[in-house]
């Protein structure tokens, strides 16, 4: 993401070009958990660029995330396995 803030509307947007070129749809989107920790100028930049973007911002239980991360991190199995 800090990549993107360093380049203007033209070259994230190319990112979204259809491929068959026909015009994009109307609803598009990307994911990235570093949204949630931007500052307020990025905050503004992102507004000024698309003013009538929609942001839907997902969280998670904190507890059940770390879980999941430890999941992931040392392998189902071996946890599975402990208990």
């Amino acid at each position: 993401m800090r990549r993107m803030l360093r380049y203007d509307l033209r070259w994230y947007e190319a990112h979204f070009t259809p491929a068959d070129g026909h015009l994009p749809k109307p609803i598009r989107g990307e994911i990235s958990p570093l949204y949630a920790r931007l500052k307020a100028w990025q905050v503004k930049r992102i507004a000024k660029l698309l003013p009538n973007l929609r942001v839907i911002l997902t969280l998670r239980h904190p507890i059940e995330r770390a879980w999941s991360q430890a999941l992931h991190v040392i392998g189902c199995p071996l946890i599975i396995a402990a208990l």
